[in-house]
């Protein structure tokens, strides 16, 4: 029997990844598997993507190594939106700039007779997400890559599904959970032959812990908004930088303001104080 460690959206967050890898030394894991989303959102990227290369090769690209990857990064660097972008760009040592650069979008590999394809968000797009229900969407993996399991992140949810003979398995985040739990999640894939089984598997982690984490280094000074929204992330398990960048895109949409190339700081930062007048738990943490 085999045992797979299926591990999703760290986010710079080693302060979680050590949690995990520390409960995985009773549990023999034979392969590791990693699915996209390993910078950005904190400031442990190097010391993330140094640990997993250590560990294996399955690795594939997410759209937080995508983003880092955008070719005009001097257009972003005028922007406050993109200062946890601009961090990490600024840090990032040159070696692991270039092993993300060229990670797949997907990948594949055979374990005991059984097919796998993994990807972050689709094997087309790194920034789409398959939830259990996306029916349309299996069918067409299904059809288009014939595999007998497809593992998946992006979305932070995690699911077990089996459909038409297949099995998709999105193991949830292992950094910023959105569900209303505070556990870092992750899963272990059991395959033995023909048989195959998963245990979904979630570490608790105390907030106060976690937010000393965050701020022991200077990340919260030089991205200000995105760690607030990460900090209440953390306490509260909901996703707090996607709220907030829906809030801006609607008002700009308001206001007739075309930001898909780029977000006046005025607006940004106007939002970011209507957006705590509606969430006055911000002040709070």
């Amino acid at each position: 029997m085999k045992k797979i460690a299926i591990i999703a959206d760290l986010h710079s967050n080693m302060f979680a990844f050590n949690k995990i890898l520390e409960e995985l030394k009773n549990e023999n894991i034979d392969e590791y598997i990693f699915l996209g989303d390993y910078v950005l959102d904190g400031f442990d990227f190097n010391e993330v993507l140094e640990k997993i290369r250590d560990l294996t090769d399955n690795v594939v690209l997410g759209n937080k190594e995508e983003l880092l990857n955008f070719e005009n990064m001097e257009l972003l660097r005028k922007q406050d939106r993109w200062k946890n972008v601009i961090y990490t760009y600024d840090r990032i040592k040159p070696e692991n700039f270039e092993y993300i650069r060229n990670l797949p979008i997907y990948k594949t590999l055979s374990i005991e007779n059984r097919k796998i394809c993994y990807f972050h968000g689709s094997p087309y797009n790194t920034r789409e997400g398959i939830l259990e229900d996306s029916y349309e969407m299996l069918d067409k993996l299904i059809k288009e890559f014939d595999f007998d399991i497809y593992l998946m992140g992006h979305t932070h949810i995690n699911f077990y599904k089996e459909y038409k003979g297949k099995i998709f398995i999105n193991p949830g985040t292992a950094s910023f959970p959105i569900e209303g739990e505070s556990k870092f999640s992750y899963g272990i894939l059991y395959i033995d032959g023909k048989n195959v089984n998963y245990k979904q598997m979630g570490i608790d982690y105390d907030y106060e812990e976690a937010k000393s984490y965050l701020l022991s280094q200077d990340y919260h000074i030089n991205a200000k908004i995105w760690a607030e929204l990460l900090l209440c992330h953390l306490k509260y398990c909901q996703n707090y930088t996607l709220n907030f960048s829906e809030f801006v895109s609607k008002e700009a949409n308001n206001r007739k303001i075309d930001i898909s190339k780029e977000t006046p700081n005025s607006l940004w930062n106007e939002m970011y104080k209507e957006f705590k007048k509606i969430h006055k738990e911000i002040e709070e943490i």
